[in-house]
């Protein structure tokens, strides 16, 4: 849909921010782009009729859910800005600066135009322009040599998050420890099952994705307008006020409404400034900090003992194993489950068993009323307790006293933040992917439901742990979008099986030939939507691996520090270039052509199976793909239809406005989710085949940090814990090069503490180096109050062009915990020093 418009009057100073857009297009294009203050100063002028169109800014902030309307005149995007949404919930119109650079982006001298060939050596910068054809042909017989002579597996194809889930043109979301791929595309999916080629995942925010598909009840999204109504909140592993810029306007209504705030962070940010309390944790010991406080809610009598009961794993009984105690343990029938939607028949389940209080008797925890939470019986020779009793015994050792030594914040602080969290209620954390980057990372998530369900503070109004900084709601209800459905579309006949693994494991899996036992010769890489050597850890070996491939093609639209080291770059359209659909948002519409010769990715994997010689694998245009996966009975009842679309380009609905029956069927035939602080079965969501330690993996545990802990001998030589994260104004290294946020942020800068950098000669401004044994990086110092002593913050999202040498991910290394596929960059310990005298 687009929709034509009379010219508008030309920018204010006072209004330039809000409109940072306009005029990007035509500039950028002439070959001038305006600064900031330039543009406000833009006198008004005729302008040329203009089109509106709809889709989202693609910047991987947290999802694809700014909702993003485009200005385009003379056939050029010209300005990018939030949607107009109903006055009366101006909440949902959301959208930043970053995204309103969309314009800039797709008009940069910087964009990949053509296809590339490389003449000289990888990472050179020689590059041959080269034809479609002779680009796909090349890969395309590379990838049949390939996979004739080593086996389907040795062509992979690396991806990461770059654009949001989308019906056509994105990667997977991720991969579950049972090996399923969650989020697929037409495009990629297809093409997979096809050629049973390997997919390679990204490493980056992994933790939560395996913790969400590891524990049951922790992924229960909440939205941003359950803030409002808890009473007490803990801003812990995110970063609302900067990262997530739509946040910041509900915790400031629940600020007024009297809500206390706790802000868990080493940084101070706007987050700590409007808080009520401020803990200023050491790196990595946030599991240690909430097991502490879990013991100190249980010696101070504050447990909710009927949630835990009624509404947790609290009273399931565990074997000396680690696996629960189930009703064939017993001896006894499984119980009637729902009906599978696929067969129509009803299922059986082999249900948890708990200890029945009442009766003096072990039944199924679906069918006892009051189980015991605490105890250890025998139950036909087996040796059980409830999950909980063996949980609290584990974790005796973390208390307050050793948890102000190890987190090095006061023993008062954290007793006060116990207290709030357990009686002023709804209490609520919130939390995103902040937690997420160490090597230890993967417990935080069990510490944190523990925290929350011996409290009773999860699974209500105002209390919850996950909160989707995109995902809006407020009382009238949640702002609902039309759900996509590939379910069929991405499926092949005669589907081939595929291997999956983090893209991290590259070069165990190029040394070695294989990752854990499974044989893997890769051969062959296509590396789309990601940029790993930007982006992940350990670039030297990265890059060592990769030169052992006969052939690495990157699709990007810029030359990325990725796409410098591919043997062939694919110029790639972006959004606005490109029509395709998302869950909830849901139409992303093309407003413009793609410059030069760039082609959206769906249209490269068609080229790519016909030179294959399957010319029929996606037999359906991009429209007929858009419309079956839009036209779902509920989309149908609910006037989300691709036609509906077309036609009126943006729509959003409430919840009360929803035809529901079918969704609430489908709900009452679920079964409950126990919310739980304890895995069962422990997995990998890759082939590395890990030792499973139960006694560690299963329960809430701390464990040292492998690199940034005090007690490292690492530590006395280098003493800084070094970290990144999202910005307001820079995110993923997409955002490279875009002038008006070159203006807000010209450069990459380290910021460090005042004392610490008094102990080193540093004085504001100065060059710096930060470095360690594998590496370093130079930029200027931002010397401030707002970080611990003993910590710097890192610039995240730079290419190396913008360092004045080294880069940020050389300091990182690759260490996987062995089962989330996580990428540690921030477990880092280092040294800071003038570089050169200090002079620029």
């Amino acid at each position: 849909m687009s929709e034509t418009k009379s010219p508008r009057t030309g920018l204010t100073r006072r209004g330039f921010l809000k409109t940072t857009g306009a005029l990007a297009g035509a500039a950028a294009v002439a070959g001038t782009t305006p600064t900031l203050t330039a543009l406000a100063e833009t006198p008004d002028a005729d302008a040329a009729e203009e089109q509106v169109f709809y889709s989202t800014c693609g910047g991987n902030c947290g999802g694809p859910t700014c909702r993003m309307k485009g200005i385009v005149r003379e056939g050029k995007l010209v300005q990018v800005k939030p949607a107009d949404i109903d006055p009366e919930h101006p909440t949902f119109r959301t959208g930043c600066v970053k995204g309103q650079t969309n314009p800039q982006r797709l008009y940069s001298p910087k964009r990949n135009l053509y296809p590339l060939k490389r003449v000289g050596e990888r990472g050179a910068g020689q590059w041959e322009r080269i034809s479609w054809d002779e680009a796909i042909t090349t890969i395309a017989d590379a990838m049949k040599s390939s996979q004739e002579q080593y086996g389907d597996s040795s062509v992979a194809f690396w991806h990461s998050y770059v654009g949001g889930s989308s019906v056509l043109n994105f990667a997977t979301s991720s991969c579950t420890p049972e090996g399923t791929r969650t989020g697929s595309s037409v495009s990629l999916e297809r093409f997979i099952q096809k050629t049973g080629a390997t997919v390679m995942t990204p490493a980056a925010d992994k933790t939560l994705q395996w913790a969400l598909a590891s524990i049951p009840g922790l992924a229960k999204f909440a939205p941003q307008s359950e803030l409002v109504k808890a009473q007490t909140i803990m801003i812990w592993g995110s970063n609302p006020t900067g990262a997530s810029r739509s946040h910041q306007n509900f915790l400031r209504k629940a600020k007024e409404n009297g809500s206390k705030i706790v802000t868990i962070d080493p940084l101070v940010r706007l987050n700590a400034v409007q808080s009520d309390l401020y803990l200023p944790v050491r790196p990595a010991t946030d599991g240690f900090l909430a097991l502490a406080m879990c013991n100190w809610i249980v010696d101070h009598e504050l447990v909710d003992w009927e949630f835990l009961r009624d509404s947790t794993v609290a009273p399931i009984l565990r074997k000396e194993d680690g696996t629960y105690l189930r009703l064939s343990d017993l001896g006894m029938a499984p119980e009637e489950g729902p009906v599978d939607p696929k067969t129509g028949k009803s299922t059986t389940l082999d249900t948890e068993v708990v200890y029945d209080e009442e009766n003096m008797t072990f039944g199924s925890i679906n069918k006892v009323a009051h189980p015991a939470v605490l105890g250890s019986y025998e139950a036909n020779g087996l040796k059980v307790r409830t999950v909980l009793d063996y949980v609290l015994e584990n974790i005796k050792e973390y208390t307050v006293e050793k948890a102000a030594e190890v987190c090095d914040v006061p023993a008062w602080k954290i007793e006060e933040v116990a207290r709030l969290y357990a009686t002023e209620k709804p209490a609520t954390i919130d939390m995103w992917e902040g937690l997420d980057h160490r090597h230890n990372s993967r417990h935080n998530y069990k510490d944190l439901m523990l925290l929350a369900c011996l409290t009773g503070n999860y699974d209500k109004p105002g209390s919850f742990i996950v909160c989707q900084h995109l995902l809006e709601g407020e009382d009238g209800g949640d702002a609902i979008g039309g759900t996509t459905d590939t379910s069929k579309l991405i499926q092949v006949d005669g589907a081939k099986k595929s291997l999956h693994m983090t893209g991290m494991y590259l070069h165990e899996v190029m040394e070695k030939g294989k990752l854990g036992s499974t044989e893997l010769l890769l051969k062959v890489v296509y590396c789309f939507q990601a940029n790993p050597l930007a982006a992940d850890c350990g670039p030297r070996e990265l890059k060592a691996a990769i030169d052992k491939l006969d052939l690495f093609v990157v699709a990007d639209p810029y030359m990325s520090d990725t796409a410098r080291w591919a043997d062939i770059v694919l110029p790639i359209a972006m959004m606005w270039e490109k029509e395709d659909a998302t869950g909830g948002f849901t139409l992303l519409e093309k407003g413009v052509e793609p410059p030069g010769e760039c082609k959206a990715d769906m249209d490269v994997f068609r080229m790519l199976a016909d030179k294959m010689g399957f010319p029929d694998l996606y037999d359906k245009t991009d429209e007929e793909y858009l419309r079956e996966a839009l036209d779902t009975p509920f989309n149908k009842a609910n006037g989300f239809t691709y036609d509906d679309y077309k036609e009126k380009g943006f729509i959003v609905k409430f919840a009360d406005q929803m035809e529901a029956a079918a969704s609430n069927a489908a709900a009452a035939a679920t079964p409950k989710i126990r919310n739980s602080f304890y895995i069962e079965n422990p997995r990998s969501v890759d082939l590395n085949e890990p030792e499973v330690d139960r006694e560690i993996e299963s329960r809430p545990y701390w464990e040292e940090p492998l690199e940034t802990s005090v007690n490292n001998p690492a530590f006395q030589k280098y003493p800084l814990f070094a970290f990144s994260i999202h910005e307001i104004y820079h995110a993923q290294s997409i955002l490279l090069e875009v002038p008006w946020l070159d203006e807000l942020r010209p450069e990459p800068k380290i910021e460090i503490h005042e004392d610490a950098a008094a102990a080193r000669g540093i004085k504001q401004g100065d060059l710096i180096k930060a470095y360690n044994d594998r590496g370093f990086v130079v930029c200027k110092a931002v010397v401030t109050k707002g970080i611990r002593p003993d910590c710097i913050l890192l610039p995240h999202g730079w290419q190396t062009d913008d360092f004045v040498a080294g880069h940020l991910t050389d300091l990182t290394r690759i260490d996987m915990d062995g089962f989330s596929g996580n990428s540690c960059y921030n477990e880092i310990l280092c040294e800071v020093e003038l570089y050169d005298g200090g002079a620029e």
